[in-house]
């Protein structure tokens, strides 16, 4: 993350995806992929973030923007594993939380955040193996349009 100099509401940031799976509970809030036997794994990403800190900039609440896109391998338990889909997916994540320090020395921190995030496929890819759909073999993964999203950052600032 980033603060202008003359900012004291406003943080800038760059955010680097390097995996994860998608867990099925999630997978499963859209009932149209229940008990199918999907496998979402994130394989790398990038986005964009600004936090608007409503006190002290970093050490309050905040609201924020995420802009991000994301690389991504699907599966699916009822084809052949040899058989993967990789897709890019792009989201935008509204979001709210607190930063805090809880040492007197401001370097580790904790930061709760919540938010909601809408999304969908790439249309086009920058490599071959990259097919804008979610299908795998005749099974299509049907993308939720709106997300939410929770999670708990622990950091450390210089």
């Amino acid at each position: 993350m980033w603060k202008p100099k003359k900012s004291s509401h406003l943080v800038f940031g760059l955010a680097i995806i390097v995996g994860g799976e998608l867990p099925s509970f999630v997978i499963n809030m859209n009932s149209k992929n229940m008990v199918i036997g999907w496998n979402y794994r994130i394989n790398q990403g990038l986005g964009l973030e600004i936090e608007y800190y409503y006190e002290k900039v970093n050490t309050s609440w905040f609201s924020g923007l995420q802009l991000f896109t994301q690389e991504i391998n699907l599966t699916n338990d009822n084809v052949p594993s040899i058989v993967k889909h990789r897709t890019n997916t792009w989201m935008a994540v509204i979001t709210t939380g607190y930063k805090w320090y809880p040492f007197r020395k401001e370097h580790f921190y904790i930061k709760p955040w919540a938010g909601i995030g809408f999304s969908g496929v790439v249309n086009g890819a920058f490599s071959s193996e990259v097919i804008p759909n979610t299908r795998v073999g005749s099974y299509t993964y049907h993308l939720s349009p709106i997300t939410p999203y929770a999670a708990m950052h622990l950091g450390y600032t210089l």
